[in-house]
């Protein structure tokens, strides 16, 4: 299982388009189980990929929690 969190400047828009395109049915073909304006819940493979975008003044954090799919989620990370 991994934990971890990046700083961007992109907007909420854009990271959520990216998470979308990146584990959804166009990307790893995880099944979004949960998505909101904060997040997402991605399942498949026996794990899951949790995402969590909080506002920080200008810019915004991106937390990932993820079991089964650490390695997409540091490759994620390091893309945006």
């Amino acid at each position: 299982m991994i934990n971890i969190s990046k700083k961007t400047k992109k907007s909420r828009d854009v990271i959520k388009k990216s998470i979308d395109k990146y584990f959804g049915k166009n990307g790893l073909g995880l099944d979004q189980s949960r998505a909101q304006n904060c997040c997402a819940y991605f399942e498949g493979g026996g794990g899951f990929v949790a995402v969590e975008i909080l506002d920080e003044e200008d810019k915004r954090v991106i937390n990932i929690q993820s079991r089964e799919w650490e390695y997409h989620a540091k490759q994620y990370m390091q893309s945006i």
